[in-house]
């Protein structure tokens, strides 16, 4: 349990680190007091299914995705739409690439979706 609340914690300072966020920040953002980010954060306390549907809600991350990251839900495969021809194109392609290359086109489909969000904002 301490790994996963390390990890959990570690990849949080991440990504307020990237976003320039405190810890003030995210609980505003979140609804979620300061005290119990700061107890998640210095890994005094396990991020529960609330805490971690409310900071992906912050973050613009899929509160699964979190939940993941804090061993929460388990990590399943994914599953390929059989249906949607480019979805199933987009998967076997990213197969084939090395684990660099799949985060490279990983920022780069988050980017493009937070562009178009931006864009859509100031329309």
């Amino acid at each position: 349990m301490f790994t996963t609340m390390k990890k959990f914690s570690t990849w949080l300072i991440n990504q307020l680190n990237e976003r320039n966020w405190s810890n003030s920040d995210l609980a505003k953002r979140s609804g979620l007091s300061p005290s119990s980010i700061s107890m998640v954060v210095s890994g005094h306390r396990s991020p529960g299914f609330e805490f971690c549907a409310k900071v992906g809600k912050a973050l613009d991350i899929p509160p699964e995705k979190v939940m993941r990251i804090a061993n929460l839900l388990p990590k399943e495969a994914l599953p390929v739409p059989k249906d949607d021809d480019t979805l199933l194109e987009i998967y076997e392609t990213a197969k084939r690439l090395s684990k660099e290359e799949r985060e490279s086109l990983l920022r780069y489909i988050l980017w493009r979706i937070q562009e178009e969000r931006r864009k859509r904002r100031e329309t």
